[in-house]
């Protein structure tokens, strides 16, 4: 395995790499007008959301670029409210930890809750309006090319409460998963969650006895069991687009990252545990078979390259934050490149990667680039 991490411009970063390399991308870019870094240049902190919007597509047109053709992009982001007050309180204004760097320079007027930028931003909507800006950056790269396969629901049973009482508390992030073209590499087996035992195609969950006695559906109660079997698979059920995962704050991390297990996921469905082809990067597809009742698992290469020996296949995140993506890669034998234009997250970086005994055995590397 072999981590890079690159110190620099999220488009500059990016331009460093070759085309059609990385096998998916995991990232959380930083949302609108929610929060700063303590660096100059960075993304999130436009005056309006069309410069972010025209920001965002533009940098995944990059990352489209490195994109294998049969590659995925798992992306998420959070929403706002639009204000009237741009540096008033509210579940709307500009936040960012109270030790940053830019704090300390003074670049920051400071209140008793060090949380009021001196900054504007023009929201263009009537006060309290929910922006959408998921959906937004969604359809601006769904215009720009890329296909939706899926908007994920990230459920947080342990969300921040909100010092609000004329609208529910939000407890949810999006979650998008974008690919390139139509035909791509995805592990469903990798990410097959329990049975549930009512796993059901339609209707009243297949149980007859569940309906109401007067309904038709009744009748056909031997047709809905054998209909309602038939969707109950061996190994697990399919993935479900709604994940309850509880979020995750970190000591020596800013605190934007996302959790383990939502990166865990991202990378098990996007890339082969098997790994790659060395010669043209292809990932080995899993079979799968079923003898006596238990299920079986096989790899096989899906290309014709001799010598074809598997390598790890590796993950891009292109807002490489505290290294929550290049960690779980380690972890679930994945190689990673990581894009972040703060050295200080670049350390932060290291020093997560560097709390293993791997790279002292020489299993896997560390390799810094400052562009």
């Amino acid at each position: 395995m072999k981590h890079i991490l690159i110190n620099a411009d999220v488009i500059e970063g990016l331009r460093k790499l070759p085309d059609k390399s990385v096998h998916t991308v995991v990232t959380s870019p930083p949302y609108w007008a929610l929060r700063d870094y303590g660096i100059d240049g960075q993304l999130g902190l436009e005056s309006t959301v069309d410069e972010y919007l025209r920001k965002m597509v533009e940098a995944f047109r990059e990352v489209k670029r490195v994109l294998r053709d049969d590659g995925t992009l798992w992306l998420n982001l959070g929403d706002k409210y639009s204000t009237s007050n741009p540096v008033g309180r509210g579940d709307t204004e500009l936040m960012y930890p109270k030790n940053s760097a830019r704090l300390r320079r003074g670049s920051f007027r400071r209140d008793k809750e060090d949380v009021i930028p001196n900054r504007f931003f023009r929201y263009d909507l009537p006060e309290k309006n929910l922006m959408l800006i998921p959906a937004r950056v969604a359809i601006a790269l769904q215009n720009d090319g890329w296909i939706i396969r899926s908007e994920i629901i990230w459920h947080k049973p342990n969300a921040m409460p909100e010092s609000v009482t004329d609208r529910p508390t939000k407890v949810h992030e999006q979650v998008f998963l974008f690919s390139k073209n139509p035909r791509y590499f995805y592990d469903a087996e990798a990410v097959k969650q329990e049975q549930t035992g009512n796993s059901h195609p339609r209707g009243n969950g297949g149980n007859p006895k569940s309906a109401d006695p007067k309904s038709k559906i009744r009748a056909n109660s031997s047709f809905q069991d054998a209909l309602s079997k038939s969707f109950k698979l061996p190994n697990g059920r399919n993935l479900r687009t709604v994940w309850t995962i509880a979020t995750q704050s970190r000591a020596d991390a800013h605190f934007a990252t996302f959790p383990d297990e939502l990166a865990r996921r991202c990378i098990l469905a996007g890339t082969s545990e098997n790994g790659c082809c060395p010669h043209c990067g292809a990932q080995w597809e899993r079979i799968v078979q079923a003898e006596g009742g238990t299920i079986g698992h096989g790899w096989k290469p899906s290309c014709s390259c001799e010598g074809n020996i598997p390598i790890p296949c590796t993950v891009l995140d292109p807002f490489g934050g505290s290294g929550t993506v290049a960690d779980i890669s380690r972890e679930q034998n994945r190689s990673s490149i990581l894009i972040e234009i703060n050295p200080d997250y670049i350390d932060l970086q290291k020093q997560r990667l560097r709390i293993n005994e791997q790279l002292d055995t020489g299993i896997c590397s560390i390799e810094v680039i400052k562009v």
